[in-house]
Parts: C-alpha cells; structure tokens; sequence
C-alpha cells in the first residue's frame, strides 16, 4: 500500500508541478476557446487562475516531497472536483486525465482518513 501512495504522490506531483510551470512560464500557445468558456475563463482568470496556479504548484511540491500530503489532498479535492465537472459538462476531451487525477486523489483522502477524523467529529466548544 505504502508503494502506492508514493507512486500516485510522484505522479500527480510531477502533472502538477509541469502544469503550474508551464502556465507561469507561458510555454504553451493558450487554445482556441468557444465563446461560453472563453467567457468563463475570463470571468475567473482574474488573478484567480494564477492564485490556483500557485496553489497547484505547493500541492506538486508536497507530494513529490512526501509532506503535508493529507493537507494537499485536502486542499486539491475540490479544485479538481470543479476542474472535473467543467469538462465533463462543457469541454470532455481531457477527462479521462482528470478523472485519473481525481481518482488519485480519492485514493489519497481515503488513505489519510485518520488525519480527517477531527474534522467531522462533533465537539461542544467551551
């Protein structure tokens, strides 16, 4: 099991930390985009896309660095559950990349699962 999770960790360390390089980097040509997701795009790519960027780029570093890997899965579950339900609904020709991603994230959540215990339990605060 240990083997695994430094296998997936590696893995989505190094997708994330080749993404977030490249975008910062501009070394790729941006697509062609339709009007409805250009639109979108645009609406949330005010500094907002960057600020992911960054977040994407700690988050590689962590799992590639094996720490902090239960908080990075923690903080990437919902940008990857929003980036995975933006292509299946609107552009679907990446997802089956994302929904490796997404899949390998699961499998982190659900293998640091201890680590979120205190967060859904109920306390009384005094």
């Amino acid at each position: 099991m240990r083997i695994a999770v430094n296998v997936v960790c590696v893995s989505i360390g190094a997708m994330l930390r080749f993404a977030s390089v490249t975008f910062f980097l501009q070394l790729f040509p941006k697509p062609q985009l339709e009007r409805a997701i250009k639109t979108y795009i645009q609406g949330i790519s005010v500094y907002f896309s960057e600020v992911l960027k960054a977040i994407q780029l700690l988050c590689g570093i962590a799992f590639v660095a094996g720490r902090f890997v239960a908080l990075a899965a923690f903080i990437l579950l919902p940008i990857f559950t929003t980036n995975y339900l933006f292509h299946l609904f609107r552009k679907p020709n990446n997802i089956i990349i994302l929904a490796l991603l997404l899949l390998s994230i699961i499998f982190l959540f659900y293998t640091y699962r201890k680590n979120y215990i205190g967060l859904f339990t109920a306390r009384r605060i005094a």
